[in-house]
């Protein structure tokens, strides 16, 4: 989904602009003053700049006994402005240990600009490594067989590879950028990045130039700070590549949706030609999202702006299997399959919700007077 910056060019787009972030705080401050009664706990962090990604990193978490705290470390980028240095960080969290923290309404108090808010909260979201980035950071992701490789996709197209063990807490000079090595092959922007689980190194990444590449993410012979080329182009989609996912088993099987709709299977034992190519999303709708499942080898998943959730049989694609309808007013921009649960699914839309859904509810009927609670796999 192409996104443009707001035109000011008159008066009366000034306007809608304000109108919509008024409802947009408005919303947010009555769902911020009922947390305590949604949630068993929320985590609520106000950054300086905004980040267009987020993903915990798979470490083993520090605990602390006297303050019954463990602390996970979470990668996260900037989208600075007026030419302000933009980094990708490594933040830390704070989580309450399991049963060790009971909501207690008390606790909350009114605030003018939150709603509700928890008295004498300390900061449990602290940045512990900002690493100097050219650009804002348009997607990050840590490489599964070393969390402490990430590769950065830019807004110039190149991605970036960074090992931020290697990094102090803060950069010694701002501009200079010090990453292990750079990934050239893209002509524009994106946003679709996947690091195989199966093959060491290998990297896909689509982006704005309606390509797919492979790349073998190894340092290049010459040692740090040199570039590489992408291992293979692949070439089937006409419009903005989105997004980007790799077989969770299969390291030669990966898959790839775009702005034209299409969902593109494709065999990198025959990278010419995608191995199979279905009409995601009717239209002239983008398609947003893929993921692989990692409990079933044969599902995946897809999702973009008609709003709906979608589930595939990789033996049969020439239809759907199961659409998860009515959970979204806006554009699917992403999901997420539970890594422990096989039956759960979240999606995130434009409309600024988290949708939970259970495959195991697929089939059961509505009871009379609960229409109104949405589908029945909507759990929440």
């Amino acid at each position: 989904m192409k996104v443009a910056e707001p035109s000011r060019s008159s008066s009366d787009e000034d306007v809608d602009v304000e109108g919509s972030e008024d409802k947009i705080d408005e919303e947010f401050n009555i769902w911020k003053k009922n947390t305590p009664f949604l949630y068993d706990m929320v985590i609520s962090h106000t950054m300086e700049w905004p980040s267009l990604t987020v993903e915990w990193l798979p470490v083993k978490p520090s605990y602390d006994k006297a303050s019954d705290y463990s602390t996970h470390k979470m990668v996260l980028g900037t989208h600075t402005s007026n030419g302000e240095q933009n980094y990708l960080m490594i933040g830390q969290v704070k989580v309450p240990q399991h049963g060790k923290e009971e909501v207690d309404i008390d606790k909350y108090i009114e605030t003018s600009e939150s709603g509700a808010a928890l008295a004498a909260n300390k900061d449990r979201l602290c940045i512990s490594t900002k690493i100097n980035h050219p650009g804002e950071v348009n997607r990050a992701k840590y490489c599964p067989q070393n969390p402490f490789i990430i590769a950065t996709l830019t807004n110039t197209g190149d991605i970036l590879l960074f090992d931020y063990s290697k990094h102090p807490s803060h950069p010694k000079k701002e501009g200079v950028v010090d990453s292990l090595c750079t990934l050239e092959g893209h002509t524009a922007e994106g946003y679709a990045l996947s690091w195989s689980p199966t093959v060491p190194g290998r990297l896909i990444s689509g982006a704005y130039d309606c390509k797919v590449a492979v790349w073998d993410a190894n340092m290049p012979k010459g040692g740090k700070g040199k570039s590489a080329s992408p291992v293979s182009i692949l070439a089937g989609h006409t419009d903005v590549v989105e997004a980007v996912s790799t077989h969770r088993r299969d390291g030669d099987i990966l898959a790839s949706t775009g702005d034209d709709g299409r969902l593109l299977v494709w065999d990198l034992r025959s990278p010419k030609q995608p191995a199979h190519s279905v009409v995601a999303i009717e239209g002239e709708s983008d398609c947003n999202c893929v993921q692989f499942s990692p409990h079933n080898d044969n599902m995946l998943a897809t999702a973009g702006s008609d709003k709906t959730v979608s589930l595939w049989d990789m033996r049969q694609l020439s239809r759907k299997i199961h659409a998860l309808e009515h959970g979204h007013k806006e554009d699917v921009l992403n999901i997420e399959w539970n890594p422990s649960t096989d039956h759960l699914i979240m999606s995130a839309g434009l409309d600024r919700r988290v949708t939970i859904w259970d495959l195991s509810r697929v089939g059961e009927e509505i009871e009379d007077g609960s229409e109104m609670d949405g589908p029945p796999e909507m759990v929440f």
